[in-house]
């Protein structure tokens, strides 16, 4: 469920215009085919589709109720509702439609596909901006905002995605199969199967137990003496159990972490601190 939540929601950030904006100067002024005309108004236009874009983030971070550099929150329900942030949008709305009509007009000879590939892109974007601005009622879509750094990144979940799934997924082909560690819910599928829109008779279930003996080949160590994660100390106190327990297995270990930021931390003490290879998986 959240993978398919992730998939059928819509995100956007100065990060995918960026991508845009690159794309777009690759096929519209540094292709060969282009006459110096063309190039200077792809230019101008392309300038002011990054301007318009640096405008309407800027001013959506400026309402976000929290200066903290990394954060998830509730986007508020009239983020878009006034001035400066409604002005941006449709600002930007506008030079997407621009850029994507521009690239229409381009699209001929052997450059057609890419210049077609950034109309889609751009009017993709238009609309996606749209199920971020707008809010219906009842609301299909959960509204959220996400803050890397000095990035912002909007997102739209699907409140529910059984439908999706069933339309998107399992009815175009012959068969699915979905498997996972964790579908039962007290040895039952009945909670999934509801999530996922999967509640007719056509649905086969099967649990296969673990081939593993739990008692004999795993031990549960739980530390006593670390501080409570949200802690400062608490990272330094976790990288001394984990340097510690590697000298137990000689270095056989699989660390995981809830956050990238963890993990590069961790990765660079432990190269410090362990004569043993350290792969970093990111």
């Amino acid at each position: 469920e959240e993978v398919a939540t992730e998939h059928f929601g819509v995100a956007v950030s100065p990060l995918r215009t960026a991508a845009l904006l690159r794309d777009a100067t690759l096929a519209l002024v540094d292709s060969a085919a282009t006459t110096t005309k063309q190039r200077s108004s792809a230019r101008a236009l392309l300038a002011n589709l990054e301007a318009r874009s640096a405008a309407l983030f800027t001013a959506v971070r400026a309402r976000l109720p929290t200066k903290a550099a990394e954060a998830r929150l509730a986007a508020p329900e009239d983020l878009f509702a006034g001035d400066p942030v409604r002005t941006a949008w449709f600002q930007l709305d506008a030079a997407l439609e621009e850029l994507a009509a521009h690239a229409t007009r381009r699209a001929t000879g052997d450059a057609s596909e890419n210049l077609a590939a950034v109309a889609r892109r751009a009017e993709r974007l238009r609309a996606d901006l749209a199920v971020v601005a707008e809010r219906g009622s009842p609301d299909r879509y959960t509204h959220w905002a996400e803050l890397r750094g000095k990035i912002v990144i909007l997102h739209a979940s699907p409140v529910e995605v059984g439908a999706l799934v069933r339309k998107h997924i399992v009815d175009p082909v012959q068969a699915v199969i979905l498997t996972s560690a964790t579908l039962t819910t007290g040895g039952r599928f009945d909670y999934v199967r509801a999530r996922l829109g999967l509640r007719d008779s056509t649905v086969s279930e099967r649990t296969v137990d673990s081939p593993f003996d739990y008692a004999r080949q795993a031990l549960l160590y739980l530390p006593r003496d670390l501080p409570a994660p949200q802690e400062p100390g608490f990272g330094a106190a976790a990288l001394d159990h984990i340097a510690a327990l590697c000298d137990i297995t000689h270095g056989r270990a699989f660390v995981l972490f809830t956050s990238h930021r963890a993990l590069r931390l961790a990765a660079t003490e432990l190269r410090q601190r362990l004569p043993y290879p350290l792969l970093v998986g990111l």
